[in-house]
């Protein structure tokens, strides 16, 4: 178990045996005030990943959720370890034009355009915010503006990639 939760990230895993239709697994990255960072389902037919699938809108509560019998606690090494074995098959990918290279993108919410940053590094460069549900997708701007990726993640708005060109590693 995590040495202290309230300042660390935490890791859920939850297990059903249930029908067909339904998740068999579903994992979740979990902030300290409740935001789930990262979280993928597994069903019969394949992964759905949030936000591109399931949008999450709000915290969870966390607490709540282990009382279900068949949520666990899991360490950050087992979720590594599951996730990496998973991302791959995230349909996401498929709207980056190459995700082993950098990438700046450019999305419309509204009357106002966000930038994206891809980075397969996982490395953001200052005024970059990390998008929950993505260790590679970035925004410029604040935490909110993430919160809005996501959105435009999850009702597939168009984001126009380029070549990044600015951004030097330090």
């Amino acid at each position: 178990m995590l040495s202290n939760p309230s300042t660390e990230l935490r890791y859920v895993r939850v297990c059903f045996a249930g029908e067909s239709t339904e998740p068999w697994m579903t994992l979740y990255e979990i902030d300290a005030t409740g935001w789930v960072r990262r979280h993928v389902q597994v069903h019969a037919d394949g992964c759905r990943f949030s936000p591109e699938d399931i949008l999450m809108c709000s915290p969870v509560n966390t607490e709540s959720m282990l009382t279900h019998p068949s949520a666990e606690i899991i360490e950050k090494d087992m979720f590594e370890l599951l996730w990496s074995e998973l991302e791959p098959d995230r349909d996401f990918l498929l709207r980056v034009p190459n995700p082993e290279l950098m990438w700046e993108g450019q999305t419309k919410l509204g009357g106002e355009r966000l930038r994206l940053m891809w980075n397969a590094d996982g490395i953001a460069v200052g005024g970059w915010t990390p998008v929950p549900g993505f260790e590679s997708l970035f925004v410029h701007g604040s935490a909110d503006d993430a919160r809005r990726v996501c959105s435009a993640v999850f009702i597939d708005r168009p984001i126009r990639w380029q070549a990044m060109t600015d951004l030097v590693a330090a």
